[in-house]
């Protein structure tokens, strides 16, 4: 269950503030702040602390330092719970910024195994385009890609949903969501929910993660353009 918190006690506001998602039913939230290899705390008040394997670097994030990862497969953050199952509905987003070569699977972020397929992984293809991927456990699966290549250098925020038991979804920055059938159910894989390295397939990312975070049900359209936010990113609690 998630803490009660007080919005108040929690951040300052102005006049000005853009209105961001609601806080409930947030699973996690990561600012990626902290400098140097340790771990990623979680800014909701779950507790869901991201442990460091290898190396992870303090990078330029959207918003103060992000998580920057050194392209070798050592390199990755984690946290067992099971709670990052992707059981529907779901949304998991986070700002990335692809800093290295292109061209090849680059992980995001999931709770994924490769064999059999089971769970979901959010990461950029070889075509350089973000695909959300779901695996039922014996051989199934589904995807859905965004319609936007991506180049190196510049952030962009992805957004990707596991809308229902027939439907998948992935937006990135402010352009059109991407939507996609599928007829198998999410299996709850036994290995750790990871950032940058999801099983052995596909890559490591080759860049920085920042401001990431996981809701157990769906945001609104008017929600996540407040988590894009003209392109700057968000502007309050717990999200700075």
């Amino acid at each position: 269950m998630m803490q009660a918190v007080s919005v108040a006690a929690l951040c300052r506001i102005s006049s000005a503030a853009v209105a961001l998602p609601a806080m409930d039913n947030l699973v996690a939230y990561w600012k990626m702040d902290e400098a140097g290899s340790v771990p990623r705390i979680d800014s909701s008040g779950n507790g869901h602390t991201l442990a460091v394997t290898g190396t992870v670097n303090p990078g330029v994030g959207k918003i103060n330092n992000g998580a920057a990862f050194p392209n070798n497969a050592a390199n990755f953050l984690s946290c067992a719970d099971p709670v990052f199952s992707g059981a529907f509905p779901f949304t998991a987003f986070a700002w990335v910024n692809i800093t290295g070569s292109l061209g090849s699977n680059q992980a995001v972020m999931g709770h994924f195994s490769a064999v059999p397929p089971s769970g979901w992984r959010m990461f950029l293809n070889a075509a350089n385009v973000y695909r959300l991927e779901i695996g039922d456990g014996v051989g199934g699966g589904g995807v859905v890609d965004s319609g936007l290549i991506i180049g190196t250098g510049a952030y962009h925020l992805v957004i990707a949903s596991i809308v229902d038991a027939t439907h998948l979804a992935i937006k990135v920055d402010n352009n059109a969501e991407a939507t996609a059938l599928i007829a198998v159910p999410v299996a709850n894989p036994a290995v750790s929910f990871k950032v940058s390295l999801n099983d052995t397939i596909p890559n490591q990312l080759n860049g920085i993660v920042d401001e990431a975070g996981i809701y157990n049900r769906l945001l609104t359209a008017a929600e996540k353009d407040a988590l894009w936010n003209g392109g700057a990113g968000k502007t309050c609690c717990p999200f700075t």
